[in-house]
Parts: structure tokens; C-alpha cells; sequence
């Protein structure tokens, strides 16, 4: 072999060792990304079943019957017995007092 085929060699081998090095980079790259992409995926599992166990406690604590069951045996609330609605004429329609002049 010539000195310029066994420098043309050392140049690809060293070329060749570079570029498995950059694989093997960024295979190990790759396998961290996943290894993230799949934890934020658990944890945005996580996040759903929270928010669904949420919505659900918001819907039973807001449900009406609940609430009015709560308002009668805690606070000792009651429907009215009789509902008497009045309108009142409002205050500048209303006849100014006359006096009888006494």
C-alpha cells in the first residue's frame, strides 16, 4: 500500500468511527426523548383522571336535591308556605301627599 491509499484509508476509518459515534448519539437521544414522551404521557393520564374524579365530585355537590337536603337539615331552612307577590308602582310615578291645609 502508498502512503496515499493508507491516508485515504485512516481518513474513512476515522470518518466511519465518527459517524457510528453520531448514530449511537443520537439513537441514545432518541431513546431519552421517548423515555420523557411516554412519563408526560402518564402523567397526562393522570391529569384526566383527576380532572374526571373533579367533575364528577363538582356534579354530585351541586346537585339540587343534595343542596336542599343540606339547606333543611343544616341550616334549617323551608319552602315558604304561601308565595304573595306585590308590584309597587315605581317612586317617580308615584301621586305626591296632598295636605288638608290644617
Amino acid at each position: 500500500m502508498t502512503r496515499l491509499q493508507i491516508s485515504v484509508f485512516m481518513l474513512l476509518s476515522l470518518a466511519l468511527a465518527g459517524s457510528m459515534l453520531t448514530v449511537v448519539n443520537y439513537r441514545q437521544q432518541g431513546r431519552e426523548l421517548f423515555i420523557e414522551l411516554q412519563t408526560v404521557r402518564q402523567q397526562l393520564d393522570e391529569q384526566e383522571i383527576l380532572r374526571s374524579r373533579l367533575q364528577l365530585e363538582q356534579s354530585t355537590l351541586a346537585n339540587i336535591a343534595r343542596v336542599k337536603r343540606l339547606a333543611i337539615e343544616n341550616l334549617a331552612m323551608h319552602n315558604p308556605q304561601q308565595v304573595l307577590i306585590m308590584a309597587l308602582p315605581a317612586a317617580d310615578q308615584r301621586q305626591p301627599q296632598r295636605g288638608n291645609g290644617s
